[in-house]
């Protein structure tokens, strides 16, 4: 199984993390480094979008940084679409960037400051292993392990909004919602599904129009 991964260069310590991760989990993570010998490099992106199950972008003020990394992550956001392939963004809780993401599937937003049990990676390995698919959830449990974030398998959150549901980390209790939303914006109205801790009142800014929302669980 492959899964293409959408980062700066600069994020060196992250996509390592995110490689060794994927790896252990029978996921081969393909990430775009331009080698002389496979240029024009749009080409060999293109090529790795095609054979991925999905798409992951890393987003982080290292995107932002340089036009340069701007205009590729654009155009990996735009094949990801072409190819019709999930993409799920990641961003850090209280950091959102300026960034708008035109096209995604799964938005999460994570906080670095969690910890959980790196015990979630075997369950989702064998989950993988057995389906051979990418879950909904699988995403979310392999970054939540890596950075933090309490993404783990969800269960039907009772007495929620339509699309809410839980997702339990492995031994601790710890809990995490999912809900479908719609930017409301009439320039926008993109559906994503989107992964946080929320709560009544919950806001953030839509990944695609970088204007706030706010979630209502009643």
């Amino acid at each position: 199984m492959k899964v293409f991964i959408s980062h700066s260069g600069k994020n060196t310590e992250l996509v390592n993390k995110v490689q060794r991760a994927l790896r252990n989990v029978s996921v081969d993570p393909l990430f775009a480094e331009f080698e002389p010998d496979e240029f024009p490099p749009f080409r060999k992106i293109e090529r790795m979008m095609r054979s991925s199950e999905a798409a992951f972008l890393l987003l982080t003020p290292e995107i932002k940084a340089t036009e340069h990394t701007q205009n590729w992550v654009s155009y990996e956001v735009g094949l990801a679409q072409a190819f019709d392939k999930n993409l799920y963004v990641f961003e850090k809780r209280n950091r959102t960037q300026r960034f708008p993401v035109p096209y995604l599937t799964h938005y999460y937003l994570y906080d670095p400051a969690k910890s959980t049990e790196i015990s979630v990676l075997e369950e989702a390995a064998k989950e993988v292993e057995e389906s051979g698919k990418v879950g909904s959830w699988f995403p979310g449990m392999i970054i939540g392990a890596l950075l933090g974030a309490p993404f783990g398998r969800r269960g039907i959150l009772a007495g929620g909004t339509a699309g809410a549901t839980m997702g339990e980390i492995a031994d601790e209790g710890q809990a995490s919602y999912t809900v479908n939303v719609k930017c409301p914006r009439a320039s926008c109205r993109i559906e994503f599904e989107l992964f946080a801790e929320l709560f009544d009142g919950f806001t953030f800014d839509c990944p695609s129009c970088r204007q706030e929302m706010k979630i209502s669980l009643r």
